[in-house]
Parts: structure tokens; C-alpha cells; sequence
């Protein structure tokens, strides 16, 4: 990757911050955000077992809000600081994983659609757990795929750490830090280190990787016990999944997109399968993205067919999002090896950083474009919206302070 290259991405990268940065001053709290500060940033207390039960305390975002809050008080932007500055790390994971593709076209184009991805770029700009986990995603995928290159264990270490981060901030990734976990369980078997590392790997592995999932899973297994799993419903993934993804990314619903989506990655699997075939290896970036795919959609269908756990939706599976980019960028980058002309699919990836100039402004959100304009009107102070179209989204209790608040 040239200087020029370099100079241009972190440009892009700057004025990418900047918008968010302006929408973080600028959009109005919507009701998620204002009970999150309600019931746990005020109150300072946050932990499970120790505060309130409830899905929408995604745990890293809440600590990070209390510390804005106890800073600069109730300031729009302190509060959703922690989100702002995350994108920064963001945009340098988002580079690092061009490197895993070797066109220069193709390596734009996939880093345009991620920096400016569509519904996903505005989660930096709001007090959810959303876009702290994608930055934390992000930095797990770039590092179990340099594991898989080099078998380093500073690589080893990133992915365990970035995975607790990820999770920490929303558990909806938890089927994916399971997968993951057996793929490192499975690397650590098949690689060429000495006794000595593969120990500390092994070692590394249960401390910060399995410990920390079966405390995940058991706060998980808590929050579907008091019915708090509620978000998604189980009518089939490509019906829950893929289509509300379809909806906030893409802007659409239409079978002939759906179905084209499944073409892709069928497409893709194919692709996948002869680099198996032909290098004997399963350490090839796009054979590992592919199996993580294929792997979180098995995973998906045996939790709700067996467990009843519900399909992720929207923003709750948003972490498919770059999964699926990345994916066609190394998939359209293999084939224009052999068929130079291929690399001209990479534009079709240039769809989503244009849907999210279509898309831009200052005053409200993809997912919740009713609630923005509210700016509290709607609070009348005895734990209930007055309002049906509030109280039909938000029955629970949220915040008097709103009032006061300086938007």
C-alpha cells in the first residue's frame, strides 16, 4: 500500500470523523439512549447482578458513559465520547484489512464501503454498544487472520482480547466468540509452534478466551430467564436476518436482492472451496471469512430450532455487515488473479458509501427516525410517555433529566 494511498484513506478517514463527530453533537438522545443514562450512568452502577436487568445496558458502552458523565455531566457529547473516539480505531482496522487484498481497485473499493458503510457509521455517533463492537470485531478479524499468516503470539493475544472487548460491549456476538475460540482451539493443534508456545497459547486460550465466554454465557443465559432476549423473532434467518440487514444497509426487501445476496455468497463458497482444493490449506483469508459465515448461520438455525433463541435483526446481526464486505473483497480480488476483468465487480461495493452520502444528515437516525425529533417533549415525569407513539416503543422508565438536557 503506497504513501499516496495512505495520505488519501486517512484524509477520507478524517472527514468520515468529523461527520460523526457532528452528529454526536447534534442528533437528539433517542429512548434507548436516555434510559441507558436513566437507569445506569447516573447512578454510576452498571454491572450485572449488581444493577438492573435490562438488554439495553450494553456493559462497555454504559462504563464508558459513566465516566463522560462524571467528567463533563450531562453533556450530549461526553456521554457518547466513548462511541466518537472509537471510530478512530475503527478507520485504522478498517486499513489494516487491506492488506489482505492484493488489487488496488478492489482494496478502495472495500475500504470505501467500510469506512462509509450505510447504518453501520451511525452507531459511532450514539450511546450504544453497536459501535464500540465493531471496532472491537473489526480488530478480531484483522488479527486472527494475521494469527493464521504468521501464528504470533501477540496476534493470538489480540484476538482474545478484541473478542472480550467486543462481547463486552454487545452479547449478541456471543455464538461468533465461540466459534472463533474453536477455530484458535484448532489452529493451536495444526500449527508448527514449539511445546513451550503452544502452552502459553493454550494457556492464554482458557484464561481469556473460555472463562471469559462461559461468564458471558451465563449473564446471557440470566437475561433469557427474565425474558429479556426478546429482540428478533425466530421465523427464519434469511426472513429476520438477512432481510432487515437488507432494509438498513442496502435499502430494500425485494426478493431479487435477497436472493442475489444468496447467490453471492453461494458464489463465494464456491470460490472458497477451490482455493481448498487447489492450495490444500485452510489458512487463506477469504477460506477463513467464508467459514466464520457459514459457521454463524449454522450456529443461528441450531439455537433457534433447538433453544428457541431468536434470529439476530438489524442492528443486532450488524457484525455480518463487514463479515459479508470482506468476503467479496477477497473473493472478486482472487478471481481477478486469473480473469483480470473481475476486478471491476469490486464498484458494485461502491454502492454503500454512496447509499450513505444519499443518507446524510444532522438530525436523526436510520433506525430510529420517529424518536430524534422528539427532544424529550413527551416525558411527563411519572415513569410513562405520554405520547402513544413513545409509549408504544418505550413503556419502561426514562429519565426526568431529559428535560434539562442541552441538545
Amino acid at each position: 500500500m503506497s504513501g499516496n494511498d495512505r495520505k488519501l484513506y486517512f484524509f477520507l478517514a478524517l472527514v468520515a470523523f468529523c461527520y460523526v463527530l457532528a452528529r454526536a453533537v447534534l442528533v437528539p438522545f433517542v429512548h434507548d439512549e436516555a434510559a441507558t443514562v436513566s437507569m445506569y450512568v447516573q447512578f454510576g452502577e452498571f454491572l450485572p447482578w449488581r444493577s438492573h436487568w435490562d438488554a439495553g445496558n450494553h456493559f462497555l458502552n454504559t462504563a464508558l458513559g459513566i465516566v463522560g458523565y462524571k467528567l463533563f455531566g450531562l453533556e450530549q457529547l461526553a456521554i457518547r465520547a466513548g462511541n466518537v473516539l472509537a471510530f478512530v480505531l475503527y478507520a485504522w482496522m478498517v486499513w489494516c484489512l487491506g492488506g489482505y487484498v492484493r488489487d488496488r481497485l478492489v482494496r478502495w473499493c472495500m475500504w470505501l464501503a467500510l469506512l462509509l458503510c450505510p447504518f453501520l457509521l451511525e452507531f459511532f455517533s450514539l450511546f450504544r454498544g453497536y459501535g464500540l463492537e465493531m471496532v472491537f470485531f473489526v480488530w478480531a478479524l484483522h488479527a486472527l487472520l494475521s494469527f493464521a499468516r504468521d501464528g504470533r503470539v501477540g496476534q493470538f493475544v489480540q484476538v482474545l482480547l478484541a473478542l472480550c472487548l467486543a462481547n463486552a460491549s454487545i452479547l449478541a456476538l456471543l455464538p461468533f466468540w465461540s466459534i472463533v475460540l474453536g477455530l484458535l482451539a484448532i489452529m493451536i493443534g495444526a500449527g508448527k509452534q514449539t511445546r513451550v508456545v503452544r502452552a502459553r497459547l493454550s494457556l492464554a486460550w482458557v484464561v481469556f478466551g473460555v472463562l471469559p465466554l462461559l461468564l458471558a454465557a451465563r449473564i446471557a443465559m440470566e437475561m433469557q430467564e427474565i425474558g429479556l432476549l426478546y429482540h428478533g423473532n425466530t421465523q427464519g434467518f434469511v426472513a429476520v436476518t438477512v432481510s432487515t440487514l437488507s432494509w438498513f444497509v442496502l435499502g430494500s426487501q425485494h426478493p431479487v436482492l435477497i436472493g442475489s445476496l444468496i447467490i453471492g455468497f453461494s458464489s463465494m463458497t464456491a470460490v472458497a472451496a477451490g482455493i481448498i482444493r487447489r492450495e490444500r490449506s485452510f489458512r487463506h483469508p477469504l477460506v477463513i471469512i467464508i467459514g466464520l459465515l457459514w459457521a454463524e448461520v449454522l450456529a443461528r438455525v441450531v439455537m433457534a430450532t433447538m433453544l428457541q433463541v431468536n434470529y439476530p435483526e438489524d442492528r443486532a446481526a450488524l457484525h455480518l455487515v463487514p463479515l459479508f464486505v470482506l468476503a467479496a473483497a477477497l473473493c472478486i480480488d482472487e478471481l481477478g488473479i486469473r480473469i483480470p476483468g473481475w476486478r471491476y465487480a469490486a464498484f458494485v461495493l461502491l454502492f454503500l458509501p454512496v447509499r450513505s452520502l444519499a443518507l446524510a444528515n444532522l438530525d436523526h437516525t436510520v433506525l430510529w427516525p420517529d424518536q430524534s425529533g422528539l427532544a424529550c417533549t413527551c416525558w411527563n415525569g411519572t415513569n410513562r410517555w405520554c405520547c402513544p407513539r413513545c409509549s408504544s416503543t418505550h413503556s419502561a422508565a426514562v429519565p426526568q433529566v431529559m428535560s434539562s438536557w442541552r441538545f
